[in-house]
């Protein structure tokens, strides 16, 4: 590899102006392209780019300099930050150097395996075993799948979660006792008692009655109507009421079935003008849920989905009873 003495700025960093031998990782188009001549650094208004010696660039592919790697996009400038190659995801640094290994970026941490591809799933890592969501963020002070995850992300041997015997069976009981498409009401039936455990066919009719036939539900100190009131007699269905409650902040990584979540239906409505719903599975991009009043009329709806996409982009807070 020739070495031009010159040197030139690169973002911040000296750097020789070296010779790129053409050592091509992979392309960024399907197009091949071979370059036997040496190429040298460069800078104009827009970014770095690499000329060659017949008067080209390295447009959409990638170089290496015998010690870093970089990409180049279509126009020929060198690529920085957060790029998808590929059907994979890469991060350059400020300075074009494409990232492996431990990344933290704006918080989160991540991993891009020697290739630079980011990591997703379970991962054996430096001896250790961490969870990276399908956004490649870290899970960490955490439950995934029954095993806990401490605050480095490191998965902690020997600690067991406290579920329910079967929190499926007891799910699948009480799909029999509110059973899906009935009403969270006691319409048609008067007097000072508990209807909590009611349920009937006909639908609220909030604009006459206002929800003077809505059930509710007290847990803890706190009484909640319609959607709320099922949410949290749900909860206490599936594990007692004598069960500890611990409030957290949503993150979707955070919640796990059995847990309550109340969601504000725009991003700027309070949450008393949300939805409460219980969590009853978990995929990697939603929430599977129970909720009642999901339509306005006190129905009781099992299976309801809810995308990460969508809570992440309104406000939400959690209780755990585990």
């Amino acid at each position: 590899m020739k070495i031009n003495q010159n040197r030139i700025t690169l973002c911040g960093k000296i750097k020789r102006a070296a010779a790129l031998g053409a050592v091509i990782l992979g392309l960024l188009s399907s197009t091949a392209v071979s370059y036997a001549e040496d190429g040298f650094w460069k800078q104009d208004e827009n970014g770095w780019y690499v000329e060659f010696q017949d008067g080209s660039y390295a447009k959409q592919m990638w170089l290496s300099d015998g010690k870093d790697w970089y990409a180049f996009d279509e126009k020929g400038y060198m690529i920085t930050g957060w790029w998808w190659i590929d059907g994979k995801w890469y991060y350059f640094q400020p300075t074009g150097e494409m990232h492996t290994g431990w990344l933290q970026v704006d918080g989160s941490w991540y991993y891009m395996e020697l290739s630079g591809a980011m990591k997703t799933g379970w991962q054996e890592l430096e001896g250790s075993w961490y969870y990276l969501s399908s956004s490649g963020v870290m899970a960490s002070d955490t439950w995934v799948d029954g095993y806990y995850l401490d605050s480095s992300g490191a998965w902690v041997e020997g600690i067991e979660q406290d579920l329910p015997d079967s929190i499926t069976d007891i799910v699948n009981q009480l799909r029999a006792k509110y059973p899906d498409g009935t009403y969270w009401n006691h319409v048609g039936s008067e007097g000072d008692m508990d209807y909590s455990n009611m349920v009937t066919n006909i639908p609220c009719n909030h604009a006459l009655y206002g929800i003077s036939y809505c059930n509710s539900y007290i847990l803890g100190n706190v009484r909640g109507f319609q959607c709320d009131g099922f949410a949290r007699k749900i909860s206490d269905e599936v594990f007692g009421s004598t069960a500890d409650k611990t409030d957290y902040a949503y993150s979707f990584d955070k919640v796990k079935p059995g847990d309550y979540l109340r969601y504000s239906l725009t991003k700027d409505s309070f949450i008393s003008n949300g939805h409460s719903v219980f969590v009853i599975d978990k995929t990697e991009d939603s929430l599977i849920v129970v909720e009642a009043n999901y339509n306005g009329s006190c129905m009781i709806r099992w299976d309801g989905v809810l995308k990460r996409e969508y809570l992440d982009s309104v406000y939400a807070e959690c209780f755990t009873r585990y």
